[in-house]
């Protein structure tokens, strides 16, 4: 009888899948996506930032400041318009902290930066500066219109800026 116990609770145990969690690439990496987008005659981009476990977790002991984030951000990336460097200025930005493994919070800040007027012969061009991110990075860049709605933000840049 104790054998018969014994041989259910472990063809319990295997049969029971364990939910594996984790962070998608892991917890100690930090993933960036930006995506360019022209709304009415205004240059936005469109910026996400996500931090695994580890960190987030050095983040926060040093002090988690958004507008500090978006601005260091903004600084980061190198936009060109018709040839000459522009400015881009934090318009909106979020934090959140959702709870990842063991407890541990993971960091997800998404900004939108406003640039400068361009119109239709416009060529624009962007480049990461390279940062202290750690090796192992997922980065992705994208370009679109403001009715392309596949981009990670909820919200949108105004339809037509002044």
């Amino acid at each position: 009888m104790r054998k018969l116990a014994v041989l259910l609770v472990l063809a319990a145990a295997l049969v029971a899948p364990v939910a594996a969690q984790a962070h998608p690439l892991g917890n100690f990496t930090i993933n960036r996506f930006a995506r360019v987008e022209v709304a009415g005659h205004r240059l936005y981009v469109r910026y996400v930032l996500d931090m695994a476990e580890i960190p987030t977790f050095q983040a926060r002991q040093e002090g988690v400041s958004p507008v500090a984030y978006a601005r260091r951000l903004a600084a980061g990336l190198n936009i060109t318009v018709d040839g000459r460097s522009v400015v881009l200025t934090p318009t909106a930005h979020a934090l959140a902290f959702p709870i990842g493994v063991g407890g541990l919070h993971t960091m997800r800040l998404e900004a939108i930066f406003r640039g400068p007027r361009v119109d239709g012969s416009t060529r624009v061009t962007v480049h990461a500066r390279r940062t202290s991110a750690p090796a192992v990075a997922a980065r992705r860049r994208s370009a679109g219109s403001s009715a392309d709605r596949s981009n990670p933000i909820a919200g949108s840049p105004p339809r037509s800026a002044p």
